[in-house]
């Protein structure tokens, strides 16, 4: 029979923890097989008997072994911790309940600990009942006075104790059914622990009185006798020096989830934060984020708004404005417009009426003002921008008064501040257009949308049109660039019925808010500030910044306005064909870069909805670009606007398929036998700017393109149409030899456009389309180089009805001849165009090359 004793003096003994660990697993196995008949609990418990109170191991008067004492119950602690959960009856449970339980009345210096752990362990076990929840509560609650005393390891062992018995579902059921509302227990543990100051236990003591709070069912008396405990710990930080491993956020952020854990204590947490908050300077920044944040959850974690919040709001609104209208710190308005926001979520009906009644009456005399236009706008956007039926309320009136002091402003600035509070406006419409809405509350946000419709003619058009005047001043450009991102959001703007709610709430983008000749308008208004960055217009302080506004703002409009893109690439080729023709070579050079990379990038950079429209604006870019090149090729323009062209072509390129890269579409796709000839077929403005005879247009392939191709179809489409691309370039920049004077072979050379051209320019230029070959035959896998036969792109320079891998020869001739065969393009001027499609070659596909020579 084991000898319990003996194994408890030896973890008393023991100096590591490894040998306390082994015996209690030993002890712990024991209980587990011994006999029943040889009553292993009993056993184990009598074993630590020497060294409790009344022990007999002490001479009368002798002060104890506390150590020794301590170790002998974590003896038993620690063994249950090794005990599987079914292992103990119901009467060894009771048992040991009572044991432990007995510590916390008898031994107050050395049993607490080990006690308080194996009352955690036991209340897990399968045995252990509901009812010796309660007693175990009581008995830690008879610690009364000497509970401050024990160390904070010590009790936080204790809290983790308590809140493990309230969050046990039979247990949380019997201290309720018990206690009822009046919550005896807790009253019991408030008086025993209510002068905490150690922050870890102040975390566990937060998070058992906000569990109480929100999960048990207690009378307004004891929630305010709970309310009072949390209280004056607000606001909470660490000391500096603190070594505890938890963060002042934490600690904070547990504290705060008290205040907002029941919306009976309403009435007493708003008037204690507010007042807090309305100590002015008095309070720092910290403090006054935490109090936004605290309020802020309370508003968000209340239930019964009715009735918990709406009573408030007017209150918290005469209070918190003033922390934007005044504010300087950043940090706190913001938090502010937060709280703001939370506060108009949870009003509805006549109280979200008067609310939002109040905060328009309260700002509205503000946006004629130029010191405090900005901050009232900011805060009735915060209100507005909270969900939709806000939004309805305000935004008619807000727009109203906007427009009135646009055509009165007291200064520039008053003027862009107006014109953000707009764009805002407009961007929370954008927003809410989709959200999901009911009927009724879908029919109030139609009704307003008249407000919208008329906005570019009465407010945005002129200071629009400020950014493109000739003479533009410091102001016109500030104000212009204040007006350009409202303006190009207004084009993305559709009638707030267009939301389909049967498609599972997918929008219809072809409807817009504005007619068609409106959004052209603004779109033109926009490009034309955007040709004043070519060259021949003179730099301005501000003018970068308008220029990039506005070129973001016109490619979301072109996004949500496909139609408005082909004029924008006409107006674009005019003008560079007019310099061309009519101006200087770097004018001209400056000038298709400028213009080109800004059709390139709105047209190709992001994918509209549907992502067909964007491939419609790929094709169409890429044709007037190449035609300007070949037209140029054609009548002997300098090599340099060959160059700008091709890298415009190469840009817009590089863009859409970035673009589509973005989708993550499917990039494994099956190619068919002559794709080249059938895009040609499909595509005759392409075949016809190289030169070539267009062969009747294929219905069946171009079918493979509908509008509502996915994006992997529409990149697969695009990549083959870039690669016809690169072959017309390719061979523009050649042309056949029938035979060459040093193999007598047919071969290539460069075309007669080079005749004339300086050296360093004509291999600019073909470095510029071999890279472009190089990039899209890249981007095929190795089954589609496969598929093309890539290999032969970089011998035959696309003209594989001239050139062919390998190169027929008669038998006769030598194989050293042979060798040779291909000097021309090792060694001379097209070794260019090889090297590009080289180097983007598959491993395969190099040996298949390799092979084939």
């Amino acid at each position: 029979m084991a000898d319990f004793r003996q194994w408890a003096l030896e973890f008393v003994l023991a100096d590591n923890e490894g040998q306390q660990t082994a015996i209690a697993k030993k002890a712990a196995n024991e209980i587990q097989t011994a006999a029943a008949n040889t009553n292993p609990v009993a056993r184990w418990v009598e074993a630590v008997q020497p060294w409790m109170p009344g022990g007999g191991n002490e001479a009368e008067n002798e002060t104890p072994d506390w150590t020794a004492r301590a170790k002998a119950l974590e003896f038993l602690s620690r063994t249950l911790d090794f005990l599987s959960n079914d292992i103990l009856k119901p009467s060894q449970v009771k048992l040991l309940v009572s044991f432990f339980g007995a510590m916390f009345e008898v031994d107050h210096k050395a049993g607490i600990m080990p006690s308080a752990s194996a009352l955690s362990r036991i209340v897990a076990m399968k045995s252990f009942q509901r009812h010796m929840g309660h007693d175990i509560i009581q008995k830690v609650c008879s610690l009364k006075d000497d509970f401050p005393r024990q160390v904070s390891k010590t009790r936080l062992e204790i809290y983790e104790l308590i809140r493990l018995l309230m969050t046990t579902p039979g247990v949380a059921s019997d201290l309720q059914n018990t206690h009822g509302s009046s919550a005896g227990f807790m009253l019991d543990l408030i008086q025993l622990c209510r002068s905490e100051r150690d922050p870890e236990c102040l975390l566990m003591w937060f998070d058992i009185l906000r569990l109480f709070m929100s999960e048990y069912t207690v009378s307004q008396d004891v929630l305010e006798e709970v309310y009072g405990v949390f209280k004056p710990y607000f606001p909470i930080s660490l000391p500096r020096a603190s070594q505890v491993a938890i963060t002042p956020e934490e600690l904070k952020l547990q504290l705060r989830k008290c205040f907002s854990a029941n919306h009976l204590l309403a009435d007493k947490v708003f008037p204690f934060l507010l007042g807090k908050l309305d100590q002015g300077d008095a309070v720092t920044v910290n403090v006054k984020l935490d109090i936004l944040k605290t309020m802020q959850a309370c508003l968000d974690e209340y239930s019964h708004p009715q009735k918990a919040i709406a009573p408030y709001a007017n209150q918290v609104w005469g209070s918190l404005k003033y922390e934007v209208r005044n504010g300087e710190i950043e940090d706190t308005i913001w938090g502010t417009l937060e709280v703001l926001k939370s506060l108009t979520r949870r009003l509805a009906g006549d109280s979200l009426r008067d609310y939002t009644l109040s905060v328009t009456r309260d700002c509205v005399p503000d946006l004629a003002t130029t010191m405090y236009a900005s901050s009232a706008g900011r805060l009735m956007v915060s209100v507005l921008s909270s969900k939709p039926s806000a939004f309805v309320l305000m935004a008619a009136p807000v727009i109203t008064h906007i427009k009135e002091n646009l055509r009165h402003p007291k200064a520039p600035v008053h003027t862009q501040d107006l014109l953000k509070v707009l764009h805002i406006i407009l961007e929370t419409r954008f927003l809410l257009v989709d959200t999901n809405m009911a009927a009724e509350d879908r029919e109030d946000f139609a009704a307003i949308d008249g407000f919208f419709k008329s906005l570019y003619q009465d407010t945005f058009k002129n200071p629009v049109s400020l950014g493109s005047k000739p003479d533009a001043s410091y102001d016109d450009i500030k104000v212009a660039t204040q007006a350009v991102p409202g303006a190009g959001v207004l084009v993305c703007q559709r009638p707030s019925k267009s939301l389909d709610l049967s498609n599972n709430g997918a929008s219809d983008i072809s409807q817009r808010l504005l007619p068609e000749s409106t959004c052209s308008e603004i779109c033109s208004s926009l490009f034309a500030i955007l040709k004043k960055s070519g060259p021949g217009y003179p730099r301005s302080s501000g003018g970068d910044e308008l220029i990039n506004d506005a070129a973001q703002a016109l490619q979301r409009a072109i996004r949500y306005f496909p139609r408005g893109f082909d004029g924008l690439v006409d107006e674009s080729l005019s003008i560079i064909r007019s310099s061309r023709q009519n101006g200087n070579v770097p004018d001209t050079v400056e000038t298709i870069k400028t213009l080109g990379g800004l059709v390139a990038y709105l047209g190709s950079s992001e994918l509209p909805f549907t992502p067909r429209d964007g491939f419609d604006h790929f094709i169409y870019s890429i044709r007037a670009f190449l035609s300007e090149l070949f037209d140029s090729l054609e009548s002997k323009s300098d090599p340099e606007i060959w160059c700008a062209l091709v890298a415009t072509i190469q840009s817009t390129i590089r863009y859409f398929n970035d673009a589509c890269l973005a989708k993550n579409p499917d990039k494994e796709f099956s190619i068919e036998d002559e794709p080249l000839q059938k895009i040609g077929s499909a595509y005759p403005a392409l075949s016809l700017l190289g030169g070539e005879t267009v062969t009747e247009s294929s219905p069946e392939y171009h079918s493979q393109v509908p509008q509502s191709a996915s994006v992997a179809e529409i990149r697969s489409e695009f990549l083959l149409v870039t690669l016809f691309i690169a072959r017309q370039l390719y061979r523009r920049a050649t042309k056949v030899v029938d035979t060459h004077p040093q193999t007598g072979k047919q071969a290539l050379s460069l075309s007669d456009d080079f005749a004339n051209v300086d050296e360093v320019s004509g291999h600019q230029y073909l470095h510029l389309i071999s890279t472009l070959a190089g990039f899209v035959i890249h981007e095929f896998s190795e089954t589609q180089q496969t598929s093309l036969k890539a290999e032969s792109f970089a011998i035959s320079l696309f003209r594989d009805e001239s050139i062919r891998v390998p190169q027929t020869a008669p038998e006769t001739q030598s194989s050293l001849e042979n060798g040779s065969s291909w000097s021309w393009l090792a060694s001379e001027a097209p070794n260019v165009l090889a090297f590009g499609i080289l180097q983007a070659l598959q491993p395969s596909a190099v040996s298949r090359l390799v092979r084939s020579l």
